[in-house]
């Protein structure tokens, strides 16, 4: 959580900007496939690949990978997702992600 909280702080203006929005997109992009069975993975999929990529240069899908784990595995992470969108968000974000990286 340090790391990322580090890499957010280093954020330009104009990519805080552009991060808040996609996030913004992605909460609602998950709110709606939890609740309706909308499907938009590969969309969800893509903005959070950059979305993540705007706060690590050095993104990569082991990273990916590894963020997917903890929206799961950390109380944080999951308690975030899931008080958005709606309970099963974070499984949702998850499944997307390990879905599109195998």
């Amino acid at each position: 959580m340090d790391s990322f909280n580090q890499d957010f702080s280093n954020l330009p203006d104009g990519n805080i900007k552009d991060y808040k929005n996609i996030g913004n997109k992605i909460i609602t992009l998950l709110g709606n496939s939890v609740k309706n069975d909308d499907s938009n993975d590969k969309y969800i999929f893509d903005l959070h690949k950059n979305w993540l990529k705007l706060i690590n240069k050095n993104y990569s899908n082991d990273y990916h990978k590894y963020m997917a784990k903890l929206y799961l595995n950390d109380k944080r992470f999951t308690d975030y997702y899931d008080s958005k969108p709606g309970i099963g968000a974070a499984k949702k974000l998850s499944s997307i992600i390990y879905n599109y990286l195998s």
